[in-house]
């Protein structure tokens, strides 16, 4: 990858790789010695798994030469041009990770373009635009339902609610989700009494009816 384009990046998730490039995925580095993702500690903590992979690190950016590498704890990925020099840097890697007493996720690290889309943190990036992952849409779906109808039940409180929701737009913005964060939270409607003095917040920029 020493040949590779730069990488073109943002503050967001996303615009990452433009359309030709391929990329190589890892996920989850098992111990050969024992059947746990990384060390026991590391999965505590992402800074004791950046000590631990920090040679990792150093191996990919210095001795492969590729710049176009990212990782977040056991997840990484790497970028190039050319299909064949991703092949190589993956066998080396695998070699190198033997000698730290690990192995690929080999059904995740595979050699794509990323015009097919990058799955990364729970979203799926393309080289312009970013979509979060189905199976998270169905679970968010399925946990504001609930929490909406304890709200409404007056099992929860709108405070607790509130926060669920705002959780999940902080997380969701980060992709293209405009359309989806006002299918999802438009119908929802708040109870008379809340937020009292102001209209009720326009969570994710659907508003939220009153029921009077």
């Amino acid at each position: 990858m020493a040949q590779a384009s730069p990488v073109r990046t943002r503050a967001r998730v996303g615009r990452i790789a433009k359309p030709g490039a391929t990329w190589i995925r890892s996920r989850g580095a098992r111990l050969v010695s024992a059947a746990v993702l990384l060390h026991p500690a590391a999965e505590q903590a992402a800074d004791l798994s950046n000590c631990y992979l920090h040679p990792f690190d150093l191996f990919v950016k210095r001795e492969l030469g590729c710049r176009a590498y990212l990782r977040y704890v056991d997840d990484f990925a790497l970028f190039s041009d050319d299909r064949a020099t991703l092949w190589a840097h993956k066998e080396a890697i695998r070699n190198r990770l033997a000698g730290l007493r690990q192995t690929l996720h080999e059904q995740s690290a595979q050699v794509a373009p990323t015009a097919d889309g990058i799955p990364w943190l729970g979203f799926v990036v393309f080289p312009d635009h970013c979509l979060i992952k189905a199976r998270k849409v169905r679970y968010a779906t399925h946990r504001i339902g609930e929490r909406y109808a304890a709200y409404r039940a007056g099992a929860l409180s709108f405070a607790e609610f509130d926060a669920s929701v705002r959780g999940w737009i902080n997380h969701a913005r980060h992709a293209d989700s405009w359309g989806l964060r006002r299918h999802l939270l438009e119908p929802l409607v708040l109870k008379a009494g809340d937020v009292p003095g102001r209209r009720p917040p326009a969570l994710g920029g659907a508003p939220i009816r009153r029921r009077r």
